[in-house]
């Protein structure tokens, strides 16, 4: 993939004319090149509403196509498609239409997001990034360190274990002479919600029972835009951690 841009919005040095500059300082320029190579096919001015940040001082917005996180929702697409043909949708349109062709048109799934607030990504990388693995549970993370103004105490040792950020950014892994730090995204916060029926009992830890009478839940109502949110991750989280089972109405 080309990626002229860096991620603070300036060209890379590849872009010789016009390196380090902000993309939008650069019109102007780009403009008189083209003209003078002739290749400028038309110049005009266009008042238009344009995206600014608030966060930083109005500092205009670009689309920016980077690396990213996914959950390979592709490998399950057929099996989502066919347990969708189970679901009592009202109105039955509704399933065959909109959230069908949703399905039929399955992409995977970008899961990591960069913020603050939202669920640590679990997933512990090398330096390197050459190997990495998945952490599925607390007393998983118990086999960890946690590290902090140089100093180093294991996990299993603490009172308490927060699992937000900044906490879990320090607690590292040591492996065959290899450490692991926390990769430093974010997970989606739709997937909290499409995980809602089994993070509700704490399942698979706790409430196993519990669980299993309760799911999958005999009818649930939401806005019609839910067909593409909340009803697909309900739908996909289902499907991967119980490929047998599902919601029974969506309405």
């Amino acid at each position: 993939m080309l990626q002229p841009v860096t991620r603070g919005g300036r060209f890379t040095a590849e872009i010789t004319d016009f390196a380090d500059q902000f993309v939008k300082d650069a019109d102007a320029g780009i403009i008189q090149k083209l003209r003078a190579e002739g290749k400028l096919y038309k110049k005009e001015t266009i008042e238009h509403s344009y995206p600014f940040s608030w966060r930083f001082d109005d500092v205009p917005i670009i689309y920016y196509a980077r690396e990213s996180w996914f959950i390979k929702t592709t490998s399950v697409a057929d099996r989502m498609v066919e347990l969708n043909k189970t679901i009592n949708w009202a109105p039955p349109e509704i399933g065959t239409g909109r959230f069908g062709n949703w399905l039929e048109d399955n992409k995977d799934w970008a899961l990591s997001r960069d913020r603050f607030w939202a669920t640590p990504l679990p997933i512990w990388v090398t330096d390197d990034g050459k190997d990495m693995f998945a952490v599925g549970s607390i007393e998983d993370l118990k086999q960890g360190i946690y590290e902090q103004d140089g100093k180093r105490t294991p996990v299993s040792e603490l009172e308490d274990i927060d699992l937000h950020k900044p906490f879990v950014d320090r607690i590292i892994f040591e492996k065959d002479g290899k450490v692991y730090r926390r990769t430093p995204e974010l997970i989606d916060v739709w997937y909290d919600s499409g995980a809602m029926p089994f993070a509700q009992y704490h399942y698979p830890f706790e409430n196993k029972e519990l669980f299993e009478a309760n799911f999958p839940a005999d009818f649930i109502s939401e806005g019609i835009d839910q067909t593409r949110g909340w009803f697909y991750t309900l739908h996909a989280i289902s499907t991967m951690l119980l490929i047998h089972r599902l919601i029974k109405t969506f309405w």
